[in-house]
């Protein structure tokens, strides 16, 4: 039997540590958006997440430990539910360091751009590259089977930074 359970804001609240507000906001912007039962799903009607939705919370759970907020979070999230192939493949994050001690990453939505292929080149030229690029794709697909081993019923939660 292939029975799914039902998340609501709260329980991805919970699992994630993201606020319910930010959630919430979330939906209403397009962001991570949430599914409404019945025929007109209104504002107030209670939020449940599918598998695609869970695994977009469990990457904006890890992007934001990361440090990435704003728009570069927000884009990254969206890639990440709508769940299309290509812009997935295109899209990367790569960690570099800044300085001493000092490590920063970095989103691009198109890894092969120019300006990020001499970007790329110039921090392996310093030796200031410490990750390469790793796609959205392989992020997502990562996390898919955590997403959906959480929304079947009984299932207990494990950190994926764990991993």
């Amino acid at each position: 039997m292939n029975e799914r359970r039902r998340m609501t804001t709260g329980d991805v609240a919970h699992l994630t540590g993201i606020p319910q507000q930010t959630l919430i906001a979330w939906d209403r912007d397009g962001v991570l958006k949430a599914a409404r039962p019945g025929r007109r799903g209104s504002p107030r009607a209670p939020r449940h997440y599918d598998e695609t939705a869970l695994t977009a919370a469990l990457f904006a759970k890890s992007a934001i430990r990361m440090g990435f907020k704003g728009d570069g979070l927000r884009q990254m999230i969206a890639l990440v539910q709508r769940g299309e192939r290509a812009p997935l493949k295109a899209a990367a994050i790569f960690t570099y360091r800044t300085g001493p001690g000092l490590l920063a990453h970095h989103f691009t939505p198109d890894v092969d751009g120019e300006d990020d292929q001499r970007w790329l080149a110039f921090l392996r030229e310093r030796d200031a590259l410490i990750e390469e690029p790793t796609s959205l794709w392989s992020i997502r697909e990562h996390l898919l089977p955590q997403a959906r081993n959480l929304d079947r019923p009984g299932a207990t939660w494990a950190d994926p930074s764990t991993f």
